[in-house]
């Protein structure tokens, strides 16, 4: 596969092609966004590593122009900048930027970052088309900012730890890994056959209400299972219909909406059940602060064995570090918790939204955030 690597310094632009070509990639370079372009014309590309500050027009220009030229799908775009302001970010994303990397990147990060651009563009349409709906599933939730970017990496983070564990050997692997990364995302997107009065309520929901919105697990279930009709050697789609019915249940049983426990729960959903509830506890919401990571990390200790499954529990502290670093990397102001009215309850397709800290409180309401 070719890797289009663009970058007005030609040391950098050695350097990366050389980690790249050692990856077993085929690597064209350009010097400037225009060079660029006329690179990708004449030796299509599937994955472009590319630099914000050039000679004539920008990387961010240059993504906006390949994406009026390619279907999204078609094209892996990963920038790599010194630039680090939301702003920035912001603007990248808009113009169609997949992965945002701020200098200085090191080589493991920047090969996995392209491996994993390799795998999703290398995806077949129909799968393609259902991790795009992930991103129109998250839409419909005012308050998710970075949370689908932010999931797929704690998740992924979480998956490589587990290849450590001796019982789980044989499951994960890198495969596993690469997969998880890229299913994660589609955890929610049974969201999008939930009624907006119910999803959007700005107040506290009733016990009818909630049933609806537990049920988003089933319904994304259900969406996933259609897909898989037409696709059935998909690993990546019976992946992401694993974590969407299940990433909301409990280690002990307790959860929805089958109520499975221990390993009855899917490895892959044990995983992003204990992502999706860290990114909560540590995401700001109109109703509270982001909870420092200590404060997250005390409740999630406290959730071995119960909520979660011990060995991911201590997956997680393993590489707690790794996962201060992409809060970091993928934190943003809300500006929607300032302009937006207030939805106290009810709004996030999680379930029940988290108004205290203590444990027992998540219990209470199925360790749903």
């Amino acid at each position: 596969m070719n890797v289009l690597v663009v970058d007005d310094d030609a040391a950098q632009r050695r350097l990366v092609t050389w980690l790249l070509e050692e990856q077993g990639y085929d690597v064209i370079t350009a010097g400037d966004g225009l060079e660029a372009i006329d690179r990708l014309r004449q030796s299509p590309s599937a994955l472009v590593v590319c630099d914000w500050d050039l000679p004539g027009i920008s990387g961010v220009e240059v993504c906006r122009m390949l994406r009026g030229e390619h279907s999204p799908q078609d094209l892996c775009f990963i920038m790599v900048t010194a630039r680090h302001s939301q702003r920035d970010r912001r603007t990248a994303f808009a113009a169609g930027v997949d992965q945002y990397m701020i200098k200085p990147v090191g080589p493991a990060e920047l090969a996995a970052q392209v491996e994993i651009g390799r795998f999703v563009v290398t995806r077949t349409p129909e799968e393609r088309r259902i991790l795009a709906m992930a991103r129109v599933a998250e839409s419909r939730d005012p308050c998710t900012g970075s949370h689908l970017k932010r999931i797929r990496s704690y998740c992924r983070v979480l998956a490589d730890q587990l290849r450590t564990v001796p019982d789980l050997g044989d499951v994960v692997d890198e495969d596993y890994v690469k997969l998880v990364y890229v299913a994660s995302p589609l955890h929610d997107i049974g969201k999008m056959a939930i009624p907006g009065d119910v999803l959007l309520k700005p107040g506290k929901v009733n016990q009818k209400e909630f049933e609806i919105l537990k049920a988003h697990t089933l319904q994304g279930a259900a969406t996933l299972d259609t897909a898989l009709d037409r696709l059935d050697d998909s690993p990546l789609l019976r992946m992401a219909r694993d974590i969407a019915i299940s990433h909301h249940e409990r280690y002990d049983g307790s959860g929805y909406p089958h109520g499975l426990a221990g390993d009855e729960i899917p490895l892959c959903g044990r995983i992003a059940a204990l992502a999706d509830v860290y990114d909560a506890l540590t995401s700001r919401r109109i109703y509270r602060r982001a909870l420092r990571h200590e404060e997250a990390r005390a409740i999630i200790v406290n959730g071995a064995g119960t909520a979660f499954a011990p060995y991911v529990v201590q997956a997680f502290l393993d590489r707690e570090d790794d996962f201060q670093t992409i809060g970091r990397q993928y934190s943003e102001v809300d500006r929607l918790a300032v302009d937006l009215p207030a939805v106290a309850y009810g709004h996030e397709i999680s379930g029940r939204l988290l108004r205290g800290t203590e444990l027992g409180h998540l219990h209470s309401t199925g360790v749903v955030v």
